[in-house]
């Protein structure tokens, strides 16, 4: 019995030293590589490196900012890398349409565009085109009534505005007639004399409004602008109800109207109201005198039946024009054709603007003149979507 004991307790104790020699012999191997995870940081987040350079460790120091090659050491290693190195191009002062970018100084702005702080309606003086179908005149583009057009049977047929003295343009605006019913495909030209033309836009309408659509203009100066319809989507019929141009007034430009002296080239001017000396007219209806468009209220008016009757203001001396502020009696009921002259002496006029008013205001409208020296400003009535009355409630010139 006691033997029997003895065995079990020796068989006990060697299965224990087998046990514990077991996990000695695991933990002596085991250990390193426990110690090793946890002293080995965690990788930071890779990101992917195309480049043969090695990604920098985060305890290393940031690497100085790189150093600029001069424009000879860009040139060889490019060379070297069988890549083109291109110069350094500079940004374009201005948006040109004409072909390959080639300014023409004589005939762009001076000065650059950048100067120009508002580009505003600018009037036209004359309109013309190069023929025109009965009863669609080229005048009622610039009639300010949406309802008339210009119209003419034949591509290449064209529209030439007047601005009676070299404008800045800055873009126009033309209302095509049922233009949200075809594409027009058309060219516009500046000239300064009429007779060499610059063409600066080629381009097509949208084909989906009747409203009117704004076309850019490069910064350019001229007198003359012509719109030629070379394409349409639907016929050869050609027809626009309004064209409006946006620029801004060259001060002193050369080759100015010729009856009148010019002024100082590249003097400065600043426009301000003129004192009138006084004020005669072709005839007035019984107590609505001439005088009374230049006495500072416009609850007194001028008046006369007949169309084609005028008023004449003299400024007493010489002085240098900018514009003509109208206000029209009745001017937001009635659209009223006429044209304004200038003279020096009071016997020869010459036109200097051709236009109708808006019919939609019953406020001052201002009309820019050519830039020119005169005595006498005459305003013409030629015609009245109402009747043959003719009422002016004030009239301000402004000018130097």
């Amino acid at each position: 019995m006691a033997r029997t004991t003895t065995a079990c307790l020796c068989s006990f104790y060697y299965s224990l030293l087998i046990i514990l020699a077991a996990f000695l012999s695991y933990a002596f191997f085991t250990f390193p590589m426990a110690k090793s995870q946890i002293e080995t940081p965690l990788p930071l987040p890779s990101f992917i490196n195309n480049s043969s350079r090695p990604l920098i460790s985060p305890l290393q120091p940031p690497p100085l900012p790189p150093q600029v090659p001069s424009q000879a050491q860009a040139q060889a290693q490019a060379q070297d890398q069988g890549q083109v190195q291109f110069s350094h191009v500079h940004p374009r002062i201005l948006n040109s349409t004409l072909p390959d970018n080639k300014i023409d100084l004589s005939n762009f702005l001076r000065d650059f565009s950048a100067r120009i702080k508002s580009c505003n309606q600018l009037a036209v003086s004359d309109v013309k085109g190069s023929e025109s179908q009965y009863n669609s005149p080229a005048r009622n583009v610039i009639d300010n009534n949406f309802n008339t057009r210009w119209s003419n049977l034949g591509l290449g047929s064209s529209i030439t505005l007047d601005f009676g003295s070299e404008r800045f343009l800055c873009n126009i605006d033309i209302a095509w007639y049922r233009g949200d019913e075809r594409v027009i495909d058309f060219v516009i030209s500046v000239s300064n004399d009429s007779g060499t033309w610059k063409d600066v836009v080629t381009k097509s309408s949208s084909g989906t409004t009747s409203e009117p659509e704004s076309y850019d203009l490069p910064d350019i100066a001229g007198r003359y602008l012509r719109i030629t319809v070379t394409g349409s989507s639907l016929s050869d019929w050609v027809s626009i109800s309004e064209a409006r141009v946006f620029g801004a007034l060259i001060l002193n430009p050369p080759g100015l109207v010729s009856q009148v002296r010019s002024s100082t080239p590249n003097q400065p001017v600043s426009c301000t109201p003129l004192a009138v000396s006084s004020a005669i007219a072709s005839g007035s209806q019984a107590n609505f005198p001439p005088q009374n468009i230049i006495d500072n209220n416009i609850s007194t008016r001028w008046a006369n039946h007949g169309l084609k009757s005028s008023v004449t203001l003299d400024l007493g001396k010489e002085s240098e024009l900018c514009s003509v502020n109208v206000y029209w009696y009745r001017g937001n009921e009635r659209t009223t054709d006429f044209i304004i002259l200038i003279s020096n002496e009071s016997n020869s006029f010459t036109d200097v603007l051709t236009h109708s008013s808006t019919g939609s205001t019953s406020d001052f409208e201002g009309y820019n003149l050519p830039d020119v020296v005169a005595r006498y400003v005459r305003i013409i009535v030629t015609g009245s979507s109402e009747s043959d009355w003719v009422s002016i409630s004030e009239i301000k010139l402004f000018g130097v």
